[in-house]
């Protein structure tokens, strides 16, 4: 009798098992490549958070005047200051209580007014009063509030004739600032003066509901209920606040004077900062990357801010 070609059993059983071992080496190669992609995403995630934490602070910073009492609050793990939020140019006065500023945008192309936040009534801005004598002896920064800000064009825009704009620039949106009655534009503040919108801004590593650790932010606002804003994070998560040991903590901020000498965290030393050191901890968890020690992987990132008005 003719025998059927085919398998025998042995040989079945050596193909599924070689089959098995080709399975088995395959999916161990390929958890080994997701936990690696899984890690580099984590490493790359804690070094994302550490630049967008240091680019956030640092431009608000800058512009602060400690001379001027521009910080509120100074301690290592949170800070407090006048923020600056835009400037622009006065190009009518029409009373005590009344001007106008430029539009953001010119048909020439210059800049005259700026922000990064829109001001809103109950915001504040300093405007340059030249006061009455000849040199800068008695020229002071005013401090005064916006009671409303409205966006006119056309002739009760800012007019041709101060200079500031041209007759293209009457469709565009210039705009009248009022300021409370109580506190109205001194005489001697002239059109053309400079003026700086800020708004009371604050940075603190805080502890979320999830139990981790974030950089957080809020700003007040006079005639706003509350004043303050609720705290939100604007980055993180980062390594934990450490009271016992700040130099561990996820953000410590360290204050020096004009001298590079160190200056205790509190609020009484607010006038003689010059310089901010902003440092930022990250911590990724269950790294397993090749050449790496498996396990917590810290990374950091340090920026000094020299702030610019010390004087």
């Amino acid at each position: 009798m003719k025998r059927s070609g085919g398998f025998t059993l042995a040989e079945l059983m050596l193909v599924l098992a070689l089959l098995g071992i080709v399975a088995g080496a395959t999916m161990t190669v390929l958890a080994r490549q997701q936990q690696f992609y899984r890690s580099a995403g984590q490493l790359s995630e804690v070094r994302a958070q550490l630049r967008q934490a240091i680019g956030a602070i640092p431009a608000d910073l800058r512009a602060v005047s400690p001379s001027g009492d521009d910080f509120y609050g100074l301690s290592d793990k949170a800070v407090e200051f006048r923020a600056a939020t835009g400037s622009a140019i006065i190009c009518q006065i029409a009373s005590a209580t009344q001007f106008l500023i430029p539009p953001l945008q010119l048909a020439n192309g210059n800049t005259l007014t700026a922000w990064s936040t829109a001001p809103v009534a109950g915001d504040s801005f300093f405007v340059y009063d030249d006061s009455t004598n000849i040199g800068p002896d008695d020229d002071t920064w005013k401090a005064l509030s916006v009671s409303s800000i409205t966006p006119l064009t056309g002739a009760t825009g800012c007019p041709i004739a101060s200079g500031f704009v041209q007759a293209a620039d009457t469709a565009r949106a210039s705009y009248r600032i009022t300021v409370p009655a109580s506190r109205a534009l001194p005489p001697t503040v002239l059109t053309g003066a400079p003026i700086r919108f800020f708004r009371r801004a604050h940075y603190e590593l805080y502890q979320a509901t999830d139990g981790r650790w974030y950089l957080g932010w809020f700003d007040c606002l006079a005639g706003r209920s509350p004043a303050c804003s609720a705290l939100q994070p604007l980055a993180g998560p980062y390594r934990p606040y450490s009271s016992a040991a700040p130099e561990s903590s996820g953000l410590l901020f360290s204050y020096y004077d004009s001298t590079g000498a160190a200056l205790t965290a509190s609020t009484a030393n607010g006038p003689k900062v010059a310089r901010v050191r902003i440092s930022m901890r990250g911590q990724a968890q269950q790294i397993d990357v090749s050449g790496m020690p498996r396990g917590t992987y810290n990374d950091s990132l340090v920026m000094d801010v020299g702030v610019r008005n010390r004087r």
